[in-house]
């Protein structure tokens, strides 16, 4: 594995720094990326994708409708920090006064998850009705 790909990780899962930094020193043992031995980088590599695995049914569904939507949004609303955003906006602010990263999206209410699903799906239907416009 390399920085990059670590990076590339941490983007789509919309991590903070400090959680970020805890990932780093509790599965790499390292304070920064740069310092992370080959042992230490593949640990975090696949820590992080491990996150970024759902273990419920409506969050690989999330995940699914998020990676469809991305075809429509300009690359910097690509990252993670885009979905948090867009699911706090969808859902009441006491359904997620824990979702801090896309970490937790599995353990998000199945309620929750459910306005997040129908919310991606009445957007991409926008999108498609948008791109469906341009007469090209």
């Amino acid at each position: 594995m390399s920085v990059a790909a670590i990076q590339i990780q941490r983007r789509k899962l919309g991590l903070s720094e400090a959680r970020y930094r805890a990932i780093l020193r509790e599965t790499g043992h390292a304070a920064s990326s740069r310092d992370l031995t080959p042992e230490g980088d593949r640990a975090v590599y696949k820590a992080l994708c491990r996150m970024a695995r759902a273990t419920t049914p409506q969050a690989r569904y999330v995940w699914v409708l998020w990676e469809e939507l991305q075809a429509f949004l300009p690359a910097r609303d690509r990252g993670g920090a885009y979905l948090v955003g867009f699911i706090r906006r969808c859902c009441e602010a006491s359904d997620l006064s824990d979702l801090s990263d896309l970490s937790d999206l599995s353990d998000l209410p199945p309620g929750v998850l459910h306005k997040v699903i129908e919310s991606l799906k009445c957007r991409i239907a926008r999108e498609e009705e948008k791109s469906a416009d341009v007469p090209f």
